[in-house]
């Protein structure tokens, strides 16, 4: 997810799509339905691949199951829904089954005027308009005609997806203000993002060889099962990141103390919304080493892979 600075959030490919999150405390809420199949006899009529369908009433359902057990989030204004397959578009409030439909160009037309490419894609983003928060994401005939696969199966995958970016819907209301904040202090630019760090020191070998031994850590901690050897873990991992962040992010540097800070806090609870419904048996039930490996994807991202890492610690 992208900041702008967080007035939009940009969308992210399959390939490199983080999995999603929120904070609060919650009751249960009825599971949610999905849009069914149009019955019109109008050829022109927009009408879900049943696939699809029964993919968004999952996902549906994975979101309402990680809003009330894993961040306890009490009931809210719902955030308004936009999905699309290779014709058509439904919009909606998020777990109301109701939902319009109408074809569309290539185009996406977004709450508060902008426009995304009928593509892979999956973010969640504020609707100042509305002063609400808006969830965009391609069904998975979308994704599968792109070719994207994952060892977790196409669905699980986007499910987690989902996941991610219903959590930032509950999230806006506290970050932007933040990140407006660190954005006039820094005299930042809107297309900051969250591996703006990555783009900073990426080529700088020095830095690589201090960043790769604590995201290590982090990840030898969450998959061990002793409780204070994990700790132990974690402690060193922590350690290893404060001496990287005294000796990297100073002088005009210091800047990324913040922007660190934000985005590991914002992406991580999304991670670990989604890692939770991964490894939750009512949810993706997968195993978490075969859930880590794949949603790492080779520690490419370095934002999203420390992000998930410090998740699970």
């Amino acid at each position: 997810m992208k900041s702008g600075v967080l007035t939009r959030a940009v969308a992210v490919t399959a390939l490199a799509a983080c999995l999603l999150s929120g904070a609060s405390t919650g009751v249960a809420a009825a599971a949610p339905s999905s849009p069914t199949a149009s019955s019109s006899p109008d050829p022109d009529a927009c009408r879900m691949d049943q696939a699809d369908a029964d993919w968004l009433a999952g996902a549906l359902q994975a979101w309402e199951l990680t809003r009330f057990k894993t961040l306890r989030l009490d009931p809210a204004e719902p955030p308004t829904l936009v999905v699309f397959d290779a014709s058509c578009v439904w919009r909606g409030k998020l777990g109301k089954a109701a939902m319009t439909a109408g074809r569309h160009d290539g185009v996406i037309p977004l709450p508060g005027g902008e426009s995304t490419p009928a593509a892979v894609v999956a973010f969640a983003a504020p609707d100042r308009k509305e002063h609400s928060a808006y969830v965009v994401m391609a069904l998975p005939s979308v994704w599968r005609q792109a070719g994207v696969g994952s060892p977790l199966g196409l669905e699980t995958l986007m499910t987690s997806v989902f996941v991610h970016e219903a959590t930032h819907t509950r999230q806006f209301d506290a970050f932007a203000p933040r990140m407006s904040r660190l954005a006039k202090r820094w005299r930042l630019s809107r297309d900051l993002a969250d591996d703006a760090v990555q783009a900073r020191f990426g080529q700088d070998a020095y830095y690589v060889r201090a960043y790769r031994p604590e995201v290590e850590l982090l990840y030898q901690a969450a998959l061990e099962p002793d409780t204070a050897r994990a700790r132990a873990l974690a402690r060193q991992a922590l350690d290893l990141a404060a001496k990287r962040r005294a000796h990297f992010f100073t002088g005009v540097d210091r800047r990324y103390l913040e922007i660190e800070d934000a985005f590991l806090t914002l992406e991580g609870i999304g991670a670990f919304a989604s890692w939770r419904w991964l490894t939750d048996p009512q949810g993706g039930a997968k195993d978490p080493p075969t859930a880590l490996a794949d949603v790492r994807r080779g520690g490419a991202r370095w934002s999203q892979d420390e992000e998930i890492g410090r998740a699970h610690v």
